[in-house]
């Protein structure tokens, strides 16, 4: 099942998979995980630029028994990832650090959602690792000083055990 906002329906269903538009807030469960579409502060539209936290985007909280795990999507630094915080308690907030989200916002969200643990996505992408001889994105070294002992940089093809995480101090 493919699980996206609504203008992104027609183009999914091309897929030829199940496909189903969601709103936030609105729940999607398989057996005991629960995934819940939450607001992304994005245009909607690859080329967009008008952006808002109306749905055109969203970002997802993934609550299964072992972690809740929320994944931001493209997004701005808004308001949304405090409700997230506050509504959900993720155990690990994995950010798109890119464009939208420079490592500075980057970490005011890490902090916004008190998630223990914080894994940078969509970070050097489109051929950054191949075109740039493997070098580390840049802003690492500002995200673990903003950050600290919670983030987690994961390299291409690596991977990370889902387990409870431990609450922050």
């Amino acid at each position: 099942v493919v699980l996206c906002p609504a203008p992104a329906l027609k183009t999914a269903q091309k897929s030829g998979l199940t496909v189903k538009a969601m709103t936030p807030g609105e729940t999607y469960e398989i057996g005991d995980v629960h995934i819940t579409a939450v607001a992304a502060h994005h245009p909607g539209a690859r080329w967009g630029v008008r952006a808002a936290a109306d749905g055109r985007a969203l970002g997802w909280v993934i609550a299964t028994p072992a972690a809740t795990v929320f994944y931001s999507g493209d997004t701005n630094y808004f308001s949304g990832f405090t409700h997230v915080g506050w509504t959900y308690a993720p155990d690990i907030a994995i950010l798109n650090v890119n464009g939208h989200l420079p490592p500075v916002d980057a970490a005011r969200a890490a902090w916004a959602t008190r998630a223990p643990v914080v894994i940078p996505a969509h970070w050097g992408a489109y051929g950054y690792w191949v075109m740039r001889g493997g070098r580390r994105p840049r802003g690492e070294e500002e995200l673990r000083r903003l950050i600290g002992d919670r983030l987690h940089v994961l390299d291409v093809g690596s991977s990370m055990r889902l387990e409870k995480a431990p609450s922050l101090p």
